[in-house]
């Protein structure tokens, strides 16, 4: 007996243990939330800077007086003559040089290579922002839809049991309590489909904000 609650304690400590692991690692995400990480996280994003990195190399390399490396050339060969055998050496050091216009138009491409690249990450936030807006209402938007339906639900169950009770007493024919029954259906329809609907928008902000594990949404609609 002993033993036995011993182990019964230990489940429930280590149940306990889980789900407080479990609750920790859920991610509250508000809408200002979402936005911040989207600026950061968004793969877009993340691009749009990597681009921008590169094109500033691309700078750093224009600036380079000397576009090559000086080259090193050497011979050795043996001559024979009458006077006897020698030996020839050969050296020789060659640097292209190139215009100075030439470096600048260089550096002014890189340049409006760096501006065009700024602009593309302005452009890659604005599109992550407004996905990632559009994303958190409508998750929002079909869990209001989920409580309303559940709602709706529970009140359609009602009335096909009092419609059922009725045409038991003889009161109605079956074809109301098939109406009823159809409309059951038909509210449980909607509410998987609105469960669909909010999987696939939590599902956008997941990817597009690169987060891991569980989360929920904080905020209510705004009010039209």
């Amino acid at each position: 007996m002993g033993v036995r609650r011993s182990l019964v304690a230990a489940l429930a400590l280590c149940a306990t243990a889980w789900a407080g692991t479990a609750s920790a690692q859920t991610t509250v995400l508000t809408l200002a939330a979402a936005l911040s990480r989207a600026r950061e996280q968004a793969p877009e994003v993340i691009s749009a800077r990597l681009a921008i990195d590169e094109a500033r190399a691309r700078l750093i390399g224009s600036t380079v007086r000397f576009g090559q490396n000086p080259e090193l050339t050497a011979g050795l060969g043996n001559r024979n003559s009458t006077e006897g055998r020698s030996t020839d050496m050969e050296f020789g050091v060659s640097q292209l040089f190139e215009p100075s216009s030439r470096r600048r138009a260089r550096e002014a491409g890189a340049e409006a290579a760096i501006a065009e690249r700024t602009a593309d990450l302005d452009e890659a936030i604005r599109l992550v922002l407004a996905r990632t807006a559009t994303a958190f209402y409508r998750a929002q938007h079909e869990a209001e839809r989920i409580r309303l339906l559940t709602s709706a639900e529970q009140l359609a169950t009602s009335i096909l049991e009092i419609a059922d009770r009725r045409f038991r007493a003889g009161d109605i024919a079956v074809l109301d309590v098939n109406l009823s029954r159809g409309a059951l259906a038909r509210v449980r329809a909607q509410r998987e489909q609105a469960r669909a609907a909010q999987h696939a928008a939590m599902g956008d902000l997941k990817t597009m904000l690169g987060l891991e594990g569980e989360f929920v949404l904080e905020g209510s609609l705004p009010t039209p």
